[in-house]
């Protein structure tokens, strides 16, 4: 074991692509958020910089520093000990700096030092931690929002000494022993790469035929399937299936997420979301003092929850559907061509337009039902025009990113692989920031007009350009024989 060993850690557990834009989302997430914190106006603005950059680092704890996982399974199963012994301290090594460098500067900018750093290790063990579990953890993100507002206005700013400081550091101890746990658990498996529903998220996205930058890269269908249980895998309902409803055909031809199920599996798959709905329920009653108006008001006063929770819905929706044409268009064999022989299918633009139906018309269908939702708690609580209009966008750039890459797959333009995580980062990012541009941990409720103005820019330049992606997509189905050709 040597310095350069340990050092080397995070470049032997992360694809290029994939390392070096974590890094620089890190480092313009850093000094935007040191830049916010100086500027700003009060301790609020503080605070905000340093959630901003917890969230920069919940991902690189998951993204970063988890696959160094895949580094000890390996380095056991080929009995390499030097190897081995380099793992820990290289995991502890950047783990350290990362939550030191955005201290520092949010440190330079006027926050208290002991609970910025606070907030940052904490974040780094949640990331890491989230990597170490299954993925239906993954699940509970979708409800962090909702627990962030419920508790704010009952959590101080973590000083020394304080409660929150103390919650904090029983928080990390806990994750870092369930951390510990999941390691050691895959780490000592009889078979740690067999396929299970219970394997780690890292080692469910990263152990794939394209090696470790698994998190960019879709998977394959096949796989997904065999990690599942029996009783959890979907079953098609193909009774209405037939020439008469082309667009139902190709949702069963092209599987995944696309695929029309029986009502037994669509509420199989209810009742899996449904599971961590009875503990969100007690917290919000216990913390709205068990009473069910306060926990409604509290729910509906704060508009930026809204925004994070379906806009955060949305974006998940339209990533699944990508990574589903990616899947059927990029893969080296022969079934896409067959799907032409489909009786009544047709060609040109009839048929084109069948796919994108199959393609988005369910994800639209749920979009339009989140917008009607959000729209109608914005009328309710009378929320300001910008911020409003930041939500929109946030919707109509998650529909844009599945009509971008379904034009381009029918028109032979070729994404490359990583282009599902760019646009992961891009949305996740931009969704983050929605919900921070206002201070968590005040009572304001004000939006500051500088950094809205600035997100509704980042929107509309996504869009755009997302725009220009989707015309050179649909020229080059003008220009092909037929869509179903591999790209």
């Amino acid at each position: 074991m040597n310095a350069i060993s340990i050092c080397l850690v995070p470049w032997r557990t992360t694809a290029a692509t994939q390392r070096w834009l974590m890094l620089a989302m890190l480092a313009l997430v850093w000094i935007g958020s040191a830049v916010y914190a100086e500027r700003g106006f009060g301790d609020g603005a503080r605070w905000t910089g340093a959630i901003l950059s917890g969230y920069a680092n919940f991902l690189a704890g998951m993204i970063l520093l988890a696959p160094t996982l895949l580094l000890a399974v390996d380095a056991r199963q080929l009995r390499v000990p030097r190897m081995q012994h380099t793992v820990l301290p290289g995991l502890v090594l950047y783990g350290a700096m990362l939550a030191a460098i955005p201290t520092i500067l949010l440190v330079m900018a006027g926050g208290e030092w002991l609970g910025v750093f606070a907030i940052q290790v904490m974040s780094l063990t949640i990331g890491f931690t989230l990597g170490m579990l299954p993925r239906y953890f993954a699940a509970l993100l979708g409800f962090v929002p909702v627990l962030l507002n419920v508790f704010k206005l009952h959590f101080a700013p973590p000083h020394a000494g304080n409660s929150s400081f103390y919650d904090i550091v029983a928080c990390v101890a806990l994750l870092a022993c369930v951390s510990a746990l999941c390691w050691r658990r895959q780490l000592r498996a009889a078979d740690p790469y067999q396929q299970n529903f219970g394997r780690p998220l890292v080692m469910q996205v990263g152990a794939n035929r394209h090696g470790w930058p698994g998190w960019f890269v879709p998977r394959d269908s096949t796989r997904q399937l065999l990690s599942m249980p029996a009783w959890m895998q979907p079953v098609a309902d193909v009774s209405r299936a037939g020439p008469a409803r082309v667009a139902y055909s190709l949702q069963i031809a092209l599987g995944g997420w696309l695929l029309p199920v029986t009502w037994q599996s669509r509420l199989m798959r209810w009742l899996l979301l449904l599971i961590p709905t009875p503990v969100i329920i007690y917290l919000g009653f216990a913390s709205a003092g068990w009473s069910l108006r306060n926990m409604l008001h509290a729910l509906l006063a704060t508009f930026d929850v809204w925004v994070w929770l379906l806009g955060f819905v949305g974006a998940s929706l339209s990533l699944v559907v990508m990574m589903v044409l990616q899947q059927r268009w990029r893969r080296d064999n022969a079934e896409l061509a067959l799907l032409a022989l489909l009786p009544g299918l047709g060609n040109g633009r009839p048929l084109v337009w069948q796919l994108l139906r199959a393609s988005m018309q369910r994800m639209l269908s749920i979009q339009a039902i989140l917008l009607a939702i959000l729209l109608a708690v914005a009328l309710r609580e009378r929320i300001d025009a910008l911020s409003l209009c930041m939500a929109i966008l946030s919707q109509l750039g998650s529909a844009a990113i599945v009509l971008a890459c379904a034009l381009c797959n029918f028109g032979g333009v070729r994404l490359p692989g990583w282009s599902v995580g760019v646009a992961a980062g891009v949305c996740y990012t931009l969704l983050g920031l929605d919900n921070a541009y206002m201070p968590l941990f005040t009572r304001a409720t004000e939006p500051d007009t500088l950094p809205v103005l600035v997100l509704i820019s980042a929107w509309i330049a996504l869009i755009l350009a997302l725009a220009t992606l989707a015309w050179h997509g649909w020229r080059g189905v003008q220009r092909r024989a037929h869509p179903f050709m591999p790209v």
